[in-house]
């Protein structure tokens, strides 16, 4: 009885072990997946939490183990170039994969550093070490998006620009500005800070300085700052036309937005807005601004150079989206099956097609169930071969950088100014966690580390 209450306890005291590791890992994972130094009262609290939970459970945790990038059946990248606090040039590279059933993922795949140049050559190397990295072929791989804006009006973006600096970056003038805002008791408090790489801040800066443009033109004459364009018309009817545009755009960005969209889906939300950029143009070059409620504010006598700015913008997406568009067939199979013509359809896929087309009950689960889901479930390889292998072909490419954009703002927090000699390899991997909506293996790595107690 002795020997086995012995055993007893020493399996208790082992699994305590066990769990105190496994407690220290959660807490680690916790600051990285947060970006927060332990100072912070309510963050410890919730690492305190995590550690409660595993030194007393009361109920058994699944843990999600990472699937190996090998894996994928197909898969693409989304890359960023962006620069750090110490102004060192840091490629993110993020890999969408699909395997055979279906099963995406989204992760960041490498954060490479450019310490020297960072040519187009240099950039591609830095996405060959990373695929080598985690074993990606290329023969895998074939679609790589890439970021970009259109620039429109850049005089007007200048001036708000330039406006915005003198008010914003020096604190004594932005304590009198937002004193004299209270004066006048403007319907805003402040103006609005923009960031370059964000179409959403700099729609909403454009809203708030266009609403605050006489007094922002009040404060700069007091303190000496003449802006000759905040007495223009013209220049008003211009700053009128980029509110109303930036706020288009912003709201076909938002339809953008969001992890693993389909780019089908993607690609229909930009044809549909160049087919109202084309009405716009067409509206504006006879001087209807209809649609453009903050320009019709200021009733501007000729709007013909709007539509030329239009034009500009259609021209853009046409360069922008030319690749994607010279699969827009591909992508009609995928994402609308019953709807295509079997003759316009490869060879290879016609009798599929005819088959699919002609099943009624297979037509009503398309009617009920997302894309990915019925492909999954309903277009097996038995019956279905080559359309189900062409649906994983176009259900992994990647529709737009949003993981990039979304990654840049965590970059820029977890290097600050009060971090800026973060190592790069412990930056790529704080930010790895960070961005991962897969949770770590912590029980397995809990049982590659030895327990050492405090002295």
């Amino acid at each position: 009885m002795a020997a086995v209450k012995k055993r007893k306890v020493d399996a208790e005291c082992r699994t305590d072990r066990e769990n105190i590791t496994r407690a220290s890992f959660e807490v680690s994972a916790l600051i990285a997946k947060k970006l927060k130094p332990h100072a912070e009262g309510e963050f410890v609290k919730e690492c305190l939490v995590a550690a409660a939970e595993l030194l007393v459970p009361d109920k058994e945790r699944s843990l999600i183990t990472k699937r190996s990038a090998r894996n994928f059946e197909y898969f693409s990248l989304a890359c960023d170039e962006t620069t750090d606090i110490t102004n060192t040039a840091q490629l993110a590279i993020f890999v969408r994969g699909i395997t055979v059933d279906f099963e995406t993922e989204e992760e960041l795949l490498s954060l490479q550093a450019m310490h020297s140049t960072t040519k187009g050559e240099d950039l591609f190397q830095q996405v060959v070490v990373a695929m080598n990295n985690f074993e990606l072929p290329f023969k895998k791989m074939s679609g790589i998006a890439t970021d970009g804006a259109p620039a429109m009006l850049n005089n007007v973006m200048k001036t708000v620009v330039s406006a915005m600096n003198f008010i914003i970056s020096g604190g004594l003038n932005n304590r009198q500005f937002k004193e004299l805002l209270c004066e006048l008791e403007s319907e805003y408090g402040d103006l609005v800070y923009h960031c370059e790489v964000c179409w959403l801040s700099c729609a909403d800066m454009l809203v708030r300085f266009y609403t605050l443009r006489e007094e922002v033109r009040h404060f700069m004459e007091m303190k000496g700052k003449l802006v000759l364009e905040l007495s223009d018309d013209k220049f008003f009817s211009d700053l009128a036309f980029m509110v109303d545009i930036t706020k288009h755009l912003s709201e076909l960005n938002i339809k953008l937005q969001g992890p693993n969209q389909l780019i089908s889906s993607l690609l229909s939300n930009v044809t549909l807005f160049e087919m109202k950029l084309k009405l716009w143009q067409g509206q504006l070059g006879k001087g209807n601004t209809v649609h453009f409620p903050t320009l019709q504010e200021q009733k501007p006598d000729v709007t013909s150079e709007y539509a030329i700015e239009c034009a500009k913008l259609i021209q853009a997406f046409d360069n922008r989206f030319q690749d994607v568009k010279r699969i827009q067939k591909e992508l009609d199979i995928f994402a609308t099956p019953f709807n295509v013509q079997p003759f316009d359809v490869p060879g290879n896929l016609q009798m599929e097609i005819i088959e699919l087309q002609n099943n009624t009950e297979l037509k009503a689960k398309y009617n009920n169930l997302s894309l990915l889901d019925f492909y999954k479930l309903y277009i097996c390889a038995e019956d279905f071969p080559n359309l189900r292998r062409h649906a994983l072909k176009c259900a992994y490419l990647f529709g737009t950088t949003y993981k990039c954009e979304q990654f840049s703002s965590k970059l820029a927090f977890a290097k600050s100014r009060f971090r800026s000699r973060l190592t790069d390899p412990y930056l790529e991997n704080q930010l790895r966690i960070a961005s991962s909506t897969l949770p770590a293996d912590i029980k397995c790595l809990s049982k590659e580390k030895q327990f050492q107690p405090s002295h």
